[in-house]
Order: C-alpha cells, then structure tokens, then sequence
C-alpha cells in the first residue's frame, strides 16, 4: 500500500503551526496587588516597558500590579509618573524624581510586598515615615501618604491570601504573617516578618486547651502558667548558641511566641539529612550545646 507522504506532511505542518501559535501567546501575568488612588486623580500611566492595566472610575482610578517592581515619582522613567495635571504645584514640588518603589518577589503571593522609601520628603505608610532607603512591608488596607502623612494619595490593596486572619490585632499590627512551617501536639509554627525592620521570625502558636488536656496529675510540664513563665524567661536570655525570644503575646486561647528564625532546621533533622557527622563537625555541635548549657546554668536556669 503506498504511503500518503504529502497528506502526511501537509498534517505534520498544521499541528506544527498550531503549536507555533499557542507557544507564541503571551502568558496572562498574576495580578498581585492593586494600587488604588485615594486624594489623587491619575490622568494616565507612564510609557513604561512594563505595561499596567489602569481602571478608572468617577471619583479615583486602580492600577493593577502585575510585575516584581512597580515605581512612582516625577521622573519619566517610573510606571506611574506623576505630573501637575495629577498633583498641584505645591505637593508636586515635593515629590522626588522617584519617590517609592513597592514590589513582590517573582510575582510570588506567597512573598510579601515591600515598599521602599526613596524620597527626600518622605513616603508614610499609615501615617509612618518609611525613612530615605528604608523598607518595610506593604499589608492589605495600608495607606500610603507622599512628603506629609496628612497627603494620603494611595491604598494598597493585597491579593494574596489572607493568612492573618483569626490571628490577635497584637500580631497583625506588628508582623506580616507568612506561610506554616511545622505543626505539632500544641500547636503551630509559623514564618512572620516584623514590618518594620523586615526582619524573618518563627512564631510558634500554643493552644492552651491542648496543654490541659494533655497535663498530668503529677507533671505539670505542660501547664500553660508553667509554659509562659518559661517563655518569658527566655526572653531575657541573650547568646549565641541559645535560640532568641524576640516577643510574647499572651491571649486568653493561646500563647504566640515569636523566636529568631532558624533557617538550618533543628539538629535532628540535619542528622537525618546528612546520615553521617564528621568528627569534626560533631565536636562542634557538642562544643555549643555544651556553651549553651554553661550560658543557662550560669544564670540559674
């Protein structure tokens, strides 16, 4: 039987234009934030590289955020470039050629958002002064202020789940809450940013419910007084082999302490991953728990 080598060529061409066709569209971007105007009127957007859908409506305008950096300012090379038909004279004069810079790493919703202060009058979030080329975490609801806290110009909007929620104000107030690190009998392990510093901690949430009804008779190891008591006197010890109790907040259903987060994981599991110490490598590990020890037993604990 002959073979169809035209038809089958003809064929092989079509899927191959097909393919060419849906490789060649562009992939929609994550939306990851929204920009929305507060005291300000955006006629339009910069002639950035990096388009942005714009959406007005009567009284203000929101700006989609769809790249890892988004910036504003008097210069013409910022996203959203603001000019006297946005501002008047007398704030326009104040606003530097780029003033902030909020952004989300690769687009990522499970990174935070950070904006960065780049002005020389200032950029406030919720009425806080950022500082000059200082950073701090961008949360759902802030209010960003441009060269006087009183200038609220923008609210930004975050699109990422929230893993706040049920959460004491104590906490959101103070620190961004990330993903889950780990779970146990307790409770839950938690990585938190301090918004402010942007510093990465730990923060482990102990029922108290579950302590109780885990607590013996005769052992009251996991009596929550006994728990919190130990948790405040960590917070004043200070060493380097001694993991950090950065703060405390003690509610009616459960105790959340935020401790210095330890990237390397515990040492039980770099046992396991390693499957074999070194000699060398296991004196040093026994040298600081033994300093550590020492620390502690020094200082009566």
């Amino acid at each position: 039987m002959a073979r169809d080598t035209q038809g089958t060529q003809a064929t092989q061409s079509q899927a191959s234009n097909i393919w060419t066709q849906v490789e060649s569209q562009p992939m929609e971007k994550i939306v990851w934030g929204r920009l929305y105007g507060k005291n300000i009127k955006i006629k339009s957007l910069g002639t950035s590289i990096k388009p942005y859908k714009i959406i007005y409506t009567n009284s203000s305008f929101c700006v989609d955020l769809n790249n890892d950096e988004f910036s504003a300012g008097r210069g013409e090379a910022n996203d959203l470039i603001l000019t006297l038909n946005d501002l008047s004279e007398k704030i326009l004069s104040r606003i530097s050629k780029v003033h902030f810079i909020i952004k989300r790493a690769n687009c990522e919703l499970t990174n935070p958002v950070y904006i960065q202060d780049l002005s020389r009058n200032g950029t406030f979030v919720n009425g806080e002064k950022i500082g000059t080329n200082k950073t701090r975490i961008l949360q759902n609801d802030d209010i960003i202020a441009l060269s006087h806290p009183t200038y609220k110009a923008f609210v930004f909007k975050d699109l990422s789940p929230n893993e706040a929620i049920g959460l004491p104000s104590e906490i959101t107030e103070t620190y961004y809450i990330n993903r889950k690190l780990g779970s146990g009998a307790y409770g839950l392990v938690r990585l938190v940013y301090e918004r402010r510093t942007c510093e990465q901690f730990a923060m482990k949430i102990v029922k108290k419910n579950m302590l109780e009804v885990s607590a013996h008779p005769n052992n009251n190891q996991n009596d929550p007084v006994r728990v919190l008591n130990e948790a405040k006197i960590m917070k004043n010890l200070s060493h380097p082999c001694v993991v950090r109790m950065h703060d405390i907040v003690d509610k009616t259903d459960s105790v959340y302490m935020v401790l210095e987060f330890m990237r390397g994981g515990d040492l039980l599991n770099r046992i396991i991953s390693k499957k074999l110490l070194s000699e060398d490598t296991s004196k040093l590990y026994f040298y600081q728990m033994c300093h550590a020890v020492k620390y502690l037993h020094d200082r009566g604990r």
